[in-house]
């Protein structure tokens, strides 16, 4: 899958790989993976950008992680505009993806009250029977 991020090189090529800011990345701190840090995803979207790898679920699965925090912005001694980067990213990334069945299913009961209202009507009722936990849900 192709996708016209449309970042500017210039400011991809601020990034100089120091890594000062993988400290400051809590997604980077939990999972200690290249790919969930800044410094990785700046360097997935040059990578996009130029047409050198395919964006993949994985690519995908990466840049959705960053919560947006800036913390890595702050602690960049080079200045990198990551907030803008990883925002264009993830604007062009949600008007390509579709969502998935799941979130679909959520969203067209949304729009029908009855169906909501039925919805949790059923779950207090198996909760009531035990065959439903008191204090779980339904979405994993």
């Amino acid at each position: 899958m192709n996708l016209p991020l449309d970042l500017d090189p210039d400011d991809l090529a601020v990034c100089v790989s120091c890594g000062l800011c993988l400290p400051h990345c809590p997604t980077y701190r939990v999972t200690l993976d290249e790919r969930y840090s800044p410094r990785g995803r700046i360097n997935l979207m040059r990578a996009a950008e130029e047409g050198t790898l395919a964006m993949d679920n994985e690519w995908f699965d990466s840049l959705d992680t960053c919560i947006q925090c800036l913390g890595c912005e702050t602690a960049c001694p080079s200045g990198v505009k990551y907030g803008s980067l990883i925002a264009g990213t993830k604007t062009a990334m949600a008007q390509q993806r579709t969502p998935g069945r799941k979130l679909r299913a959520g969203l067209w009961v949304l729009k029908h009250p009855r169906l909501l209202l039925w919805g949790s009507r059923a779950m207090a009722v198996g909760q009531r029977l035990g065959l439903l936990p008191r204090n779980s849900s339904l979405w994993p």
